[in-house]
Order: C-alpha cells, then structure tokens, then sequence
C-alpha cells in the first residue's frame, strides 16, 4: 500500500514539475475583447445616461440569439458586445423599455438594429489559449432607414480607425 501511495505522489509531482505555462490558460490572460459602448444624452454630450429596460439580440446565421446576460437589463449605461470572429459583420438589435411578462414573453419596446463592421486579424496567444482576433476599422452603422421613433439618435467612435483589442476602454458612444 505504501508503495502505491509512493508511486501516485511521485507521478503527481513529476506532472507539476512537467507542466509548463502555456499549458493553462490564465484567466487573467487577454483573449478576443468585446465591444464596449457607453450611452449619453443626446442633449448634453458629456452626461452619461442609462437606458431602461434593455434587451439584446445578436443576428446570427441560426437565427437572433441573446446576447449572454442580456436579457433584459433594468439600467445600463454601459453595453459590451461579444463580436463575430469567423465573419467581418455582426449585427444586434438593440431594445429599450421591454418588459416579461408572467409566461417569459418580451412585451413592447422600441427597437434599433445596429450593424458593426471590421476587418479581423488572428493572434496566437498560447497553446492553451490559442488564438485571439484583433478587429480594426471598425464602424456601426444604424439600421437601413431613419425612423421617427429610433431610440438612438447618434453613434461616435472613440478613435478615427477604431481598433478592439482589449475591453479596458469604451470604443463607441450611442447618444440617445
């Protein structure tokens, strides 16, 4: 028995001393950012405002699929949104003022489509991170036609060539 208890110590320390750093990802390790976008008053530029009741769509080839955590958030002045990696698009619909109701149905709501644009860029991080995908140029356009009753009134990029490669710092603003 002693020899066995010998044995699994002796492999359970040569596999910690084999173990090198690529093989584990960190958490702390800086994969593919998201884009984060912060809300203001369409009004005064420089004053931060929440949006009520918002919901997110991300349009995918399967069909609109919720965007993790977004279900329906009560107040946000901030938005982070996840983006394609294998296509140079990715489009959300954006809505404010929804409501569930008892049997988990979406009610009401004034919705905008927006559609986010870039060029993609592959980076090995490690191998047990793998690849991480920089996007540059990027660009969001509103829906296809103005609309009277669209909830967003302005977008502005942070920077001219707009570049998302860490979560740090806000890359767009909506004005509302």
């Amino acid at each position: 028995m002693k020899k066995i208890s010998v044995l699994c110590i002796v492999v359970f320390l040569t596999c910690i001393y084999n173990c090198e750093r690529d093989d584990i990802c960190a958490d702390t390790t800086q994969t593919t950012a998201s884009l984060v976008i912060e809300t203001f008053d369409v009004s005064n530029r420089t004053q931060i405002r929440n949006v009520a009741n918002l919901r997110i769509e991300g349009i995918g080839n399967v069909g609109p699929l919720l965007v993790d955590g977004m279900e329906i958030t009560n107040r946000t002045s901030n938005i982070i949104l996840p983006l394609r990696t294998d296509v140079d698009s990715t489009q959300f619909i954006l809505s404010i003022d929804t409501t569930l109701d008892e049997n988990g149905v979406v009610n009401g709501g004034n919705a905008d489509t927006i559609t986010v644009r870039y060029s993609r860029e592959d980076r090995f991080v490690s191998r047990a991170c793998g690849f991480s995908t920089i996007f540059s140029d990027v660009t969001i356009t509103l829906g296809d036609e103005p609309r009277d009753d669209q909830w967003i009134r302005s977008i502005l990029a942070e920077n001219d060539n707009q570049i998302i490669e860490d979560e740090d710092q806000r890359h767009f603003s909506i004005f509302h």
